[in-house]
């Protein structure tokens, strides 16, 4: 604390659950209320993303997905000049549409992975 309040430029880790956390880590550790305000800079902080399981990776198609068809099935029952408005209003062209309707639409590869069961991952899919 006492080198950032010099300027120099201090990097450090703390380990809190939130970056709001922080500031009241950094009081519990010993620093003075009028320490805090002037010495940080930036607070950051960091989550890990899970990876699906290589070794147990398999490949759903869109059309399979419950979000799919609870979107599809949604939008039919939607009136059709309130629709036609929407599509105008979010940029989505009728080849686009047409494509969704008929299920034929690709995001990406057009394939959605998720882990199966398999001792590499112990049997939660991810990595």
């Amino acid at each position: 604390m006492e080198a950032a309040m010099t300027g120099h430029l201090v990097f450090s880790t703390l380990h809190t659950n939130s970056s709001a956390e922080t500031i009241t880590r950094t009081y519990n550790l010993g620093a003075k209320s009028y320490q805090l305000c002037g010495t940080f800079n930036l607070i950051m902080a960091q989550r890990l993303s899970r990876k699906i399981c290589p070794h147990c990776q398999v490949d759903h198609s869109i059309k399979d997905s419950d979000h799919y068809n609870y979107a599809k099935e949604s939008l039919a029952h939607m009136d059709a000049k309130k629709l036609e408005d929407e599509l105008k209003l979010r940029g989505i062209t009728q080849e686009q549409w047409k494509k969704f309707s008929d299920g034929n639409i690709t995001i990406g590869t057009g394939k959605l992975p998720s882990g199966e069961v398999c001792t590499t991952c112990s049997g939660t899919g991810y990595k």
